[in-house]
C-alpha cells in the first residue's frame, strides 16, 4: 500500500471548478501540501478529465480573499450516488498559485 507524502485535512469548502473554459460548482473535501481533493457533479464535459488534465480550482479564504489554483489531475473516480446522482471525484496536484 502506497502511503501518502504529505498529511491530508479534511475540510468541505465551496469552490468553483474550471475546466475547458467552463466552470462548475464544487466542494473542496480534502488539501495537503500537495493538492485538493475535489468533488462535483459529473457531467459530459467533465467526463473527459484524464490523467494529467489541467484545472483551475478557485475558492474564498475570507470574505474578501479569494484563491485560484492551477492543478493536474492525478485521479479520478466517477460513481452513481443515490442522494446527488452522477458524481466525479479527483485527486488534484498544485502546478502554481494564480493571480
Amino acid at each position: 500500500m502506497e502511503r501518502r507524502r504529505t498529511e491530508r485535512y479534511e475540510i468541505n469548502v465551496s469552490a468553483n471548478i474550471v475546466f475547458n473554459n467552463n466552470t462548475y460548482k464544487g466542494v473542496i473535501e480534502n488539501f495537503s501540501n500537495g493538492g485538493l481533493g475535489v468533488r462535483c457533479a459529473l457531467n459530459e464535459n467533465l467526463k473527459s478529465i484524464t490523467t494529467g488534465s489541467r484545472i483551475d480550482v478557485e475558492f474564498n479564504v475570507s470574505y474578501q480573499n479569494k484563491v485560484n489554483f492551477q492543478c493536474e489531475t492525478r485521479w479520478k473516480r466517477e460513481y452513481n450516488d443515490q442522494e446527488h446522482g452522477a458524481i466525479l471525484k479527483v485527486g488534484l496536484e498544485y502546478i502554481e498559485m494564480k493571480d
